[in-house]
């Protein structure tokens, strides 16, 4: 009988380590981590980043993005119940609403009624909003590009990229988690997904991060004892063929995900009172926002309507659930879906959803700045958890409508720019970044072939509107987003869009 090499014994011997060591940990990235990380992974602080993707478009001109009248100069100006054919911009509340934030570089900006019945303001000094990115897309295809990765020379997301990174720093339960109701179903009741590189675990709902964090049950625990067997004989065993890259790389990552989700069973986390406490802020955060709203009176049926906080449980779970992974540092990577809708028509439907994402977006950064980060004494969470939420595209400034069976309910269209708001750490926060044109008389009246509303051209080291500056569009958030966490981009991924310098704190 021929006998094998040493250096093949030696392979099989260090796979199996590799294996045993894997199972043991039940952490993604383990097969990632190469010699120059070990000194990072020694030293390495606990970093986070929450990505909250809004789809369906939102109505910026009620949040984050409005504008004065006076800037508008001759341009035609609707009443809500007064449209025209034509019009630039439909006053769909009174300028009085209107608040006014500085960017001590580009000076004020102007922002709509939702920034003060979300409480936006008293968070403002740490956040950063990124106004005026030109739009690659339409519905789902922006999001599509953004965080499905799935056209090809985007892919993957950046979401995956950054989780891949921080996975490198130690090892974390879970890693990376998707709460998202319409994603695909848990495989094998571990939170594996054959998807994204670092396997992300997704956990749709309340009633799957129950039982997740339950005990399972007898037919469960059957289950669950098969695989682990036969997992723990393989880990243990010589095969006489070694596993190509692509099966090593499958089983190492079905063992992250496999033992991850193993972690927290039996925790109780779904119940505990830690956890329904934080739901419950988050579900306090909407109730009183969308009372400001009904106060306000801007909208007939959202001032006739009751206060429902009820019909956004599953999103006040998935921002509670975000929360509670970084404060028990069970995972790096966290995204959750925010709650805006599709706008041609119901625009005072879309204004609570609005509302109510923008209340959840605040509750977060404030529950995180009050929470001290145990690795860094003297510091918060938020200091060292970046949030990034942005949507397929900002609507447009004008109400209109598809067809004659809602004239009485219009909406508004697909606008030519995206935005970004952002907070926490990494990020130069109180700022606003870049902007749309604003009219014949507003303050980009240097800009005077940029038609109304569209991206302006930014000057990338001070962050505002310059005429020599970069036309900045959707693509240019995963350069910027890796930039923050210093990942470079992948060769494969080089594209004409580069990072916008001026948010990336340190730069």
């Amino acid at each position: 009988m021929k006998r094998k090499s040493s250096t093949s014994n030696q392979a099989l011997l260090n796979r199996r380590n590799f294996l045993k060591a894997a199972l043991g940990a039940g952490v993604a990235g383990m097969a990632m981590t190469s010699a120059p990380r070990i000194a990072r992974a020694v030293s390495a602080q606990r970093n986070h980043f929450i990505a909250i993707p809004t789809f369906g478009g939102w109505d910026t001109y009620l949040g984050h993005q409005a504008m004065l009248q006076s800037h508008l100069g001759g341009m035609q100006i609707d009443d809500y119940n007064n449209l025209r054919t034509g019009s630039s911009l439909t006053r769909r509340f009174l300028e009085s609403d209107l608040s006014s934030v500085n960017d001590p570089i580009g000076g004020p900006r102007y922002m709509g009624p939702l920034w003060a019945d979300a409480q936006l303001g008293s968070i403002y000094s740490r956040m950063a909003i990124w106004r005026g990115l030109g739009v690659e897309g339409g519905h789902g295809i922006s999001n599509t590009l953004l965080h499905h990765g799935t056209l090809s020379s985007y892919a993957p997301c950046y979401t995956a990229l950054i989780a891949q990174d921080l996975s490198l720093d130690y090892l974390r339960p879970l890693h990376y988690v998707q709460v998202s109701p319409d994603q695909d179903s848990l495989q094998m009741l571990s939170g594996l997904l054959p998807t994204a590189p670092m396997v992300p675990t997704q956990i749709p709902d309340a009633a799957t991060w129950a039982a997740l964090t339950s005990l399972p049950s007898a037919a469960g625990n059957y289950r669950r004892n098969f695989v682990n067997t036969a997992v723990r004989n393989l880990a243990s065993t010589a095969l006489s063929s070694p596993l190509s890259p692509a099966g090593a790389t499958s089983f190492a990552n079905f063992l992250a995900a496999y033992n991850g989700a193993d972690t927290i069973r039996g925790t109780g986390y779904a119940s505990s009172p830690a956890f329904q406490a934080i739901v419950a802020s988050y579900m306090n955060a909407i109730t009183a926002g969308l009372s400001a709203a009904k106060a306000a009176g801007r909208y007939p049926t959202v001032s006739a309507g009751n206060v429902n906080a009820n019909q956004y449980a599953q999103m006040a779970f998935g921002f509670a659930l975000a929360e509670f992974l970084v404060a028990k540092d069970l995972s790096a990577v966290v995204a959750t879906p925010g709650m805006t809708g599709d706008n041609h028509e119901f625009d005072d439907n879309h204004y609570l959803n609005m509302c109510a994402t923008y209340c959840c977006f605040r509750q977060l950064v404030q529950n995180l700045g009050a929470t001290p980060d145990p690795s860094r004494p003297g510091q918060s969470l938020l200091d060292c958890t970046t949030i990034a939420m942005e949507s397929d595209f900002d609507r447009t400034y004008d109400c209109s409508w598809l067809s004659a069976s809602n004239v009485a309910r219009p909406g508004t269209a697909h606008g030519a720019s995206a935005s970004v708001v952002m907070a926490g750490a990494r990020i130069n926060t109180g700022r606003v970044f870049g902007d749309v044109q604003t009219g014949a008389t507003g303050v980009y009246t240097s800009f005077n072939s940029v038609p109304f509303a569209n991206p302006l051209p930014v000057d990338p080291a001070k962050g505002i509107p310059a005429t020599n500056g970069i036309l900045y569009s959707e693509r240019a958030l995963l350069p910027t987003m890796l930039a923050i966490f210093g990942i470079p981009v992948p060769s494969q991924q080089l594209t004409d869009q580069v990072a916008l310098s001026a948010i990336v704190r340190g730069c």
